[in-house]
């Protein structure tokens, strides 16, 4: 019989011989692709989607997994009802079927802050004022306190009997002297005082210094606990406590332990001892990006067995920079002390953990060709910094408008990055752009795809069109590849002939950590560009984006024809294709997991088939004649 054969024969043999393996339950790595500050998560008894995330700000997002998140418009409108608009601190709470929206925005013209609501019979639908004004009335605050005293971050609280309460912070900037924390019980409308205000707490532990605020409350084993921030939310020492009580009016008892969560950076000295603003010589590049975490709110896991913290933290260095969200598990000890994550840090963590039980986790990376009208959500699950107005799909390519923005270094102000979850194992991502260039002098645009962990942890290669005028001396070209970790960036721009309007970029992922970047005009000859990068990147994240460096017309845009991830048939990883690898298909053999995906689904259809195996067993002919 023929050798080919004979060996074909051999190894589906022993594929049948194998059992299906359990796949490996798929990881996270904080922070999450979502920039929000004050986040507050509603675990939606209704609606499209588990969760709705709200925060500083009107903008809705969606999550069926509290990692994965995507923008879903806005709460409200609040433009036809109010003269100021500067929204801080919102949080969605769902009672007896309906569903109200808190916020604090500005009475006057010297910000002093009031509380408002509004209601909703769906968490996706739009927000109308409560109590609606009528016959030309404004709309009024739920909550105002007379003399000038500014209120703010309210948090409500429905105790297991049905009864709400309302907390929030007298401020500091209107008082004049520390913060401090009421409550005051609600009536069922959700929106009138049932109580008179009851004061709970002010600064008193040295690490709170004269601020507090972001409260929210959890009950557990019949105790509350009340958590809130302190130190200024700008600064490096923003940190976490808590306190707890025999019910929600008080009294509350701060822990001894506090603060519950901090994430100082750890500096050996500061330029001033007083000051929040670090001496920059002294960083800790360990620490960047993590500091800070602070205005947190509570939800449970999709099976409601685990409960989640979730909160923001500093994106970088800069004082009172960009925030992003974060999630960890909250664990009761028998003594009734909380603390964050199994491991017991008091800091944020930034080692992969597991997805909140009862996920549905999100798929594994495939290639899409953005057929139709609507972009596959299943595949792209995070959308880095989504502006859904500047981005569509349009029968065969995935349309980017440009907008101002980048990631590189302390930059954080990028749109629009499109991302899957990478395989395991190596793999290449290409993709196919157009990208004409500007019909404006001087003008910069920019298209990329994006091996990415965070804003601070990433792989990119990326081309700029520079037009020429101004600083450009004429028409021409540049490719970047970049490595940034920890916000150390190691990168080249080398010039180049002037590209035509369609091109590809490629980044391969080899020998476990090693990343190579790569061009090409027609799809078929590949020119590399840089070293090949090592990086030791966790929770990978591949995709794309575009951006623009000037005034480019709101209508100019990238376009994405396709984006493609091949994985290696080397599913073992040990530089060759042998016998290993169709163990490795044995085992998975018909494991249909699209995350974590298994190693032997070298098709990418989420499946370890029979169409696998005839793939290896022809790249293993190939090199074992």
């Amino acid at each position: 019989m023929n050798k080919m054969i004979l060996k074909c024969l051999f190894f589906a043999s022993v594929i049948l011989a194998f059992t299906n393996v359990q796949a490996a339950i798929p990881e996270y790595t904080n922070p999450l692709a979502v920039k929000i500050a004050d986040p507050a998560i509603l675990r939606a008894s209704n609606g499209d989607y588990t969760y709705y995330l709200a925060g500083t700000g009107t903008q809705r997002y969606v999550s069926d997994d509290m990692v994965n998140w995507r923008q879903a418009g806005r709460y409200i409108d609040l433009s036809p009802y109010l003269t100021y608009i500067s929204l801080w601190a919102s949080e969605v709470v769902e009672k007896d079927g309906h569903y109200y929206y808190y916020f604090c925005v500005p009475v006057d013209s010297l910000g002093k802050r009031a509380i408002f609501v509004a209601e909703s019979d769906s968490p996706d639908g739009t927000f109308t004022p409560l109590p609606f004004p009528s016959g030309g009335a404004s709309w009024q605050p739920v909550l105002e306190l007379p003399n000038n005293v500014s209120i703010i971050d309210p948090h409500v609280f429905i105790d297991d009997d049905g009864t709400p309460y309302m907390f929030y912070t007298r401020d500091l900037i209107r008082t004049g002297t520390n913060c401090k924390i009421d409550v005051v019980r609600l009536k069922q409308n959700m929106y009138e005082a049932d109580s008179a205000t009851t004061f709970l707490m002010q600064p008193s532990q040295s690490w709170e210094k004269s601020w507090q605020e972001g409260v929210s409350v959890v009950k557990h084993n019949s105790i509350y606990y009340l958590t809130w921030s302190s130190q200024y939310w700008g600064g490096h020492k923003y940190a976490i406590g808590y306190a707890t009580a025999y019910s929600p009016m008080g009294p509350y008892t701060k822990s001894p332990n506090n603060p519950l969560m901090k994430q100082w950076l750890t500096y050996p000295q500061y330029t001033n001892p007083n000051s929040d603003s670090p001496d920059p010589s002294q960083i800790d590049p360990n620490n960047i990006g993590y500091s800070s975490p602070g205005h947190n709110g509570f939800a449970m896991s999709p099976d409601g067995t685990e409960l989640f913290i979730c909160y923001h933290t500093k994106m970088g260095t800069q004082f009172e920079g960009q925030r992003q969200m974060n999630i960890d598990r909250v664990i009761f000890t028998p003594d009734n002390r909380m603390h964050i994550d199994q491991s017991g840090n008091i800091a944020p963590t930034r080692e992969p953990r597991a997805y909140p039980s009862g996920s549905v986790y999100p798929h594994s990376a495939q290639t899409d060709e953005f057929e139709g009208t609507s972009l596959n959500r299943s595949l792209w699950s995070n959308i880095w910094a989504e502006n859904d107005s500047y981005w569509s799909v349009d029968n065969g390519s995935l349309n980017i408008t440009m907008a101002a923005g980048d990631i590189a270094g302390e930059s954080t102000n990028a749109q629009n990055i499109f991302l899957q979850k990478a395989p395991e194992g190596d793999w290449q991502i290409t993709a196919k752009i157009n990208l004409p260039l500007s019909p404006n002098a001087g003008e910069v645009e920019q298209a990329y795809i994006v091996v990415f962990q965070d804003t601070n942890n990433y792989i990119m290669v990326r081309v700029w069109k520079c037009t020429q005028g101004g600083f450009w001396p004429t028409n021409m070209s540049y490719v970047d590849h970049i490595r940034e970790i920890k916000t150390v960036l190691t990168y080249a721009r080398p010039n180049i002939p002037l590209l035509p309007d369609i091109f590809y970029l490629r980044i391969k992922k080899n020998s476990g950590n090693y990343y190579q970047c790569y061009l090409s005009t027609d799809g078929q000859t590949w020119d590399p560009y840089g070293p090949s990068y090592y990086a030791e990147l966790t929770d990978i994240n591949v995709g794309m984006g575009a951006n623009k460096n000037g005034v480019i017309s709101s209508s100019y845009q990238a376009k994405f024809d396709y984006f493609e991830i091949q994985r290696s048939s080397d599913l073992n990883k040990d530089g060759m294709v042998n016998f290993k690898d169709f163990q490795t298909i044995a085992f998975e053999w018909f494991d249909n997991n699209c995350f974590p995906k298994p190693l032997g689904d070298i098709d990418n259809n989420c499946m370890v088939d029979m169409y696998d195996l005839v793939e290896l067993t022809l790249k293993w002919l190939t090199v074992n004649p």
